[in-house]
């Protein structure tokens, strides 16, 4: 994957940088060859002006020298003067004709031996040649001079001379191979510098694609790597990218999204574990309620059957046997209410009954109902208080439920000659309120399960004893009650010398009876 992705970006920058190369240089080229062909026309056109011009002269030089040199021949007649000067000039020019005539335009000598053209008439422009001693122009073959053989006023003759143009073409020929071989070389001089060039910078771009393209590719092949130890579970894994640019920002997102991800599943394996254990704690629910349910009315049914089979039982007897089956009622309808109850509190359906009521009798009510009872278990049950304490707003019989299982767990878990005593004052800090406390000394709580002690569906078959009847629910019950009313409860407990709860509810002296249902329903 790493070299794949080197590659490709490798790859890519490669093909952009000869992209860039091609249409930088190409043109480059083009304009450098262009210009260097317009030069080299321009130099060749130079040269042969340079070379026509120099001749020119030449032959102008040479026409006044004959002008000047064959007077004397020319006015004597002297056609062997003549020939033998006219040889020595063509020994050293490449002169194709010459021809010398007299005064009248008679030719006298073409300077070759047999002297063919003697006495034929020369076309001479003797109208020019009287302003001008020499006429110059182009032929086929070359370029013609016409000159007079005068000497000051007086002319002698006149003569023609056409000289070859062979040397000058020769001359032009050499110079522009010359010019041909220089700019060949420097065309390949600069095809050669520009090869080199191209692969210096070729070289140099793939050493830089190859750079940006590890510098690009490493940051996402870190994140690549994160994402599979991610995948794999490992959750504390981090990426350590602090460029500053997009995949700076990519990573830290990354980051955080894994810390959002191991969070989350902290809370789900969190959540997981409560519901696994609360569906332990249900199936123990429903396990104790079950047997709840089933110990009373195994009972009511039995002495049932016992009152039937025997019509005539003996009255203390038969009173004895309704009055198990009574208890058992009771018991079977309390179990029954406090799952009823802790169903519709939860549902937000319970009906409350929120009046102004004093705790001072909701406390005495309670004790009213428990004392019989803590008095065939030998226990001694009192109540203690300050005096005057404000009346507080609440539902006066869930109230009483919450105190009287305070009251039931003390008298069953207290041993006989025990005590339990119910406390109540009122405090202003933090806030203003009356707290409730149920004290005993009975065996106590063990402190591992003190934390769950207000849960639903939570028993503890390490504090809860085989004989120990009950659901459990109670507490849960009565901290919904609390909390419902805007208070709280807690506990305090040493295994072997007994338990302290507290409740804490608010005085909310400022509203009326209405106002203080509403105030709890918010609550709720």
């Amino acid at each position: 994957m790493k070299q794949n992705i080197n590659r490709r970006y490798a790859f890519y920058l490669g093909v952009m940088s000869i992209i860039v190369i091609t249409i930088v240089l190409l043109p480059f080229l083009w304009l450098v060859i262009r210009e260097g062909n317009l030069l080299r026309t321009e130099i060749e056109r130079t040269e042969r002006s340079v070379y026509e011009e120099s001749q020119g002269r030449t032959h102008f030089n040479i026409a006044e020298y004959l002008s000047s040199n064959l007077f004397v021949h020319a006015y004597q007649l002297d056609i062997e003067g003549i020939n033998r000067l006219i040889n020595d000039i063509k020994k050293a020019l490449p002169i194709l004709s010459f021809v010398v005539a007299d005064e009248t335009g008679t030719i006298l000598t073409d300077g070759s031996r047999k002297n063919e053209l003697y006495g034929t008439r020369l076309n001479i422009p003797v109208e020019r040649l009287t302003e001008n001693t020499i006429i110059a122009e182009n032929v086929s073959v070359g370029r013609k001079i016409t000159f007079a053989i005068r000497a000051g006023n007086h002319t002698a003759g006149y003569g023609e001379i056409v000289f070859s143009d062979e040397p000058l073409k020769s001359a032009i020929r050499k110079h522009d191979a010359v010019v041909a071989r220089t700019w060949n070389e420097f065309k390949s001089g600069m095809l050669r510098l520009s090869m080199v060039g191209m692969l210096i910078i070729l070289v140099i771009a793939v050493c830089l694609s190859i750079f940006f393209s590890r510098t690009l590719s490493k940051p996402l092949l870190k994140l690549q790597d994160a994402a599979n130890r991610v995948a794999q579970g490992d959750l504390e894994h981090r990426v350590a990218i602090d460029s500053g640019d997009e995949i700076g920002e990519l990573a830290a997102s990354f980051n955080r999204m894994v810390s959002d991800l191991r969070l989350s599943t902290v809370r789900l394996q969190e959540a997981n574990s409560k519901l696994k254990a609360l569906d332990q704690l249900k199936s123990d629910f429903i396990s104790v309620v079950s047997h709840e349910l089933r110990t009373p009315i195994t009972s009511i049914k039995a002495f049932a059957e016992l009152i039937l089979i025997k019509p005539n039982m003996e009255a203390d007897r038969k009173a004895k046997f309704l009055s198990v089956i009574n208890s058992e009622s009771d018991r079977l309808a309390r179990l029954i209410n406090d799952i009823l109850d802790l169903t519709k509190i939860e549902a937000g359906k319970l009906s409350w009954n929120i009046t102004a009521l004093s705790i001072d009798d909701v406390i005495e009510t309670s004790i009213t109902t428990f004392q019989p009872l803590a008095d065939n278990k030998q226990l001694t049950l009192t109540a203690a208080g300050e005096p005057s304490l404000p009346n507080i707003f609440g539902d006066r019989d869930r109230l009483i439920q919450v105190v009287t299982n305070l009251l039931s767990n003390a008298v069953k878990y207290t041993p006989p000659g025990g005590k339990i005593e119910v406390a109540m004052h009122e405090e202003r800090i933090p806030r203003h309120q009356v707290v409730i406390t149920v004290a005993d000394t009975g065996s106590g709580i063990p402190a591992d399960y003190l934390q769950h002690i207000f849960e639903k569906f939570h028993r503890s078959d390490d504090f809860v004893a085989d004989t120990t009847e009950g659901t459990g629910l109670g507490l849960a019950i009565a901290r919904l009650i609390v909390e419902y009313h805007g208070g709280s409860i807690s506990v305090e407990s040493t295994v072997g010398s007994g338990s302290t709860f507290t409740v804490s509810l608010p005085v909310e002296t400022a509203l009326t009876a209405e106002g203080a249902q509403q105030s709890a329903v918010a609550r709720l």
